[in-house]
């Protein structure tokens, strides 16, 4: 459970840059100038450098690392949701309209999560297959989002199978062992 905190905060962090420590404080935190700029020496932005549909290339990661992420999230969505799941299906079957209501906007939360994580690595990987793959599954999990009921979820085997299989297939090709996608 910690790694797979640990992989997910490290997500973050690398996406929203943060713990990288401000330019204008030391590592005591006391105010430092700020760095000159030189007119004569051209300011370069990421977005200069590199094609809007391409990450820079210390923002890619392989296909190892994705069939890593896409496990972990999988581990997480069975072991963050099975509770949920479990009442919302029980209220369903017992016409207890509130408890389905409150177990699918409990589970929201971590459904969207999951599908945003999903775009970031499909985002990042190089291999355009695994890319179409993590693209389709977070796809699925935001549609999963906004089910109104249970009995929707049977239809999620349709979207999920065939990104399955491609990431299946992928990731034993690099050597990665799934271990929580069947």
């Amino acid at each position: 459970m910690l790694r797979e905190i640990a992989v997910i905060a490290g997500l973050s962090l690398l996406l929203t840059g943060c713990g990288a420590q401000s330019s204008s404080q030391d590592a005591q935190g006391s105010p430092t100038a700020a760095p000159s700029v030189s007119s004569a020496a051209p300011v370069s932005t990421v977005a200069e450098d590199f094609p809007a549909d391409e990450p820079p290339p210390d923002l890619t990661i392989g296909t190892t690392d994705a069939c890593e992420t896409a496990d972990l999230l999988y581990q997480s969505l069975d072991k963050d949701t099975r509770a949920y799941v479990s009442a919302g299906v029980q209220a369903e079957a017992n016409g207890d309209a509130e408890g389905v209501r409150s177990a699918l906007e409990d589970l929201h939360p971590f459904l969207t999560s999951v599908s945003r994580t999903f775009q970031d690595t499909a985002g990042k990987v190089q291999d355009p297959q695994m890319k179409d793959a993590l693209t389709q599954l977070s796809g699925a999990a935001a549609k999963e989002a906004t089910f109104t009921s249970f009995a929707e979820f049977k239809s999620l085997a349709a979207l999920v199978t065939p990104a399955e299989t491609i990431l299946k297939a992928k990731c034993a090709e690099a050597g990665y062992q799934l271990v929580n996608i069947q």
